[in-house]
Parts: C-alpha cells; structure tokens; sequence
C-alpha cells in the first residue's frame, strides 16, 4: 500500500467487515426499537386482569431484519366455547368499543427509532472510514 492507497482485496475485506457491522448493528437498534415499543404499549392497556398486557412480546425473523410486537392473549374457554380466542386485536380495533395500545405506541416512537436505525448505521460506517 504506496502513499496511503488501498489494494483491491484490503478494498474487498474492509467492504465485508463495514457491511457485516452495519447489519448486526442496524438489527440491534431495530430491535431495540420493538422493545420500547412493546413497553409502551404494554402501559396503554386497560384491561383489569392484566392478561393482555402479559401476552406482549417480540417475534424477529431469522435473519433479523423484522421485528414483530404481538399481543396473543387467549380468553379463557366458557360454557360456549371449546377453547377461547385470541382477543388482542378486539380489544385494538372493535368498532365503538376499541381501546387502541399498539398503533399508538408504535405512532409515539417510529421516527425515533427511524433515527437510531440510521445513527446506528453512520456510526458502524464511520468506525471504518478510510482517510
């Protein structure tokens, strides 16, 4: 390397190494992003039993790239029903009735979690800059 100039494959390695760090810390921001999320939806329920608020949690895909908040709470099975049913959703989106958590939170906190994403990334980009 004469005068500072970088070969082809020290080129190479340096791209694979950025490219690698800016994933793994993208999905860390990404996720770090559903966790505050899921906490702040968590607060807006109002539901007595508390069962609700306790079915929160996160689903991320294999590759990481996909953060999922779910609230899969299950009602208890009745007289009429066999086995109950996933309630989460009604209790989000029921016409008249709807107490909305989820969208809020996620409302609340998408364009600071847009940021971190992106900070996360020109701070991965810049630990290896070339001068």
């Amino acid at each position: 390397m004469a005068r500072g100039r970088l070969s082809g494959s020290a080129i190479s390695t340096l791209l694979i190494e950025l490219g690698a760090e800016v994933s793994v810390k993208a999905k860390q921001a990404l996720l770090a992003g559903g966790q505050t999320i899921l906490s702040d939806a968590r607060a807006r329920i109002r539901n007595v039993s508390g069962t609700l608020s306790a079915s929160g949690k996160i689903e991320v895909n294999k590759s990481g790239t996909i953060v999922r908040i779910v609230f899969d709470a299950q009602s208890p099975a009745t007289a009429n029903s066999a086995g109950g049913y996933m309630y989460g959703k009604i209790v989000e989106f029921r016409p008249g009735h709807e107490h909305p958590f989820l969208y809020p939170a996620y409302d609340a906190h998408r364009d600071r979690i847009k940021q971190n994403v992106i900070e996360a990334i020109r701070r991965a980009v810049k630990k290896h800059a070339v001068t």
